[in-house]
């Protein structure tokens, strides 16, 4: 499956049992988490430092869960995060 948000733009290709993001544009991105989530429920993020932290970025402010362990720091100091910080009192 092939998320093409323009003409003869591929912005991820769903390969199965994972997606090759080829379009690190916020809306791309995005896309490709939220379908991650949808049929994993956790996603693991694999890339560039900055690929990464842009993932963990827009995840923490959805509540998409990222499965990993380096990113929790980016994950916990997001603003807008989605869901109450770890460290958080009811």
């Amino acid at each position: 499956m092939y998320y093409a948000p323009r003409a003869g733009s591929v912005a991820f290709v769903d390969r199965g049992r994972w997606l090759d993001v080829h379009d690190t544009e916020t809306a791309a991105v995005l896309a490709a988490l939220q379908l991650s989530a949808q049929k994993w429920g956790e996603v693991t993020i694999a890339g560039t430092d900055d690929f990464k932290a842009k993932c963990a970025g827009l995840a923490a402010e959805r509540g998409i869960r990222i499965a990993n362990p380096e990113l929790r720091p980016i994950i916990e100091l997001a603003p807008g995060r989605a869901w109450p910080r770890a460290d958080a009192r009811a």
